[in-house]
């Protein structure tokens, strides 16, 4: 039975990919970068954010969604070349 079969999968989780996600993290606008790390690493539900940042759950999804999108892509250049920078 294959990986994807059990339900699982692996991955190397080093001092290279944090630093790579706190650089990405601190590329995003803070107006993006709060709900994503509200919904993606404390696990918040939209509900408990919206009510915390005093916004309506359709703005939260729409933040998280746009915020996940940024990092998709400054990930891409990173991976691409195009940015030096890290």
């Amino acid at each position: 039975m294959s990986d994807i079969e059990n339900n699982y999968c692996s991955y190397e989780f080093s001092f290279e990919n944090e630093e790579l996600l706190q650089y990405l993290m601190s590329t995003l606008p803070e107006k993006y970068r709060i709900p994503v790390i509200m919904k993606e690493i404390d696990n918040f539900t939209f509900e408990d954010i919206s009510s915390i940042l005093n916004k309506p759950e359709g703005t939260i999804k729409t933040l998280v969604f746009r915020g996940k999108n940024q990092l998709k892509e400054n990930l891409s250049k990173i991976i691409g070349g195009e940015n030096e920078k890290y």
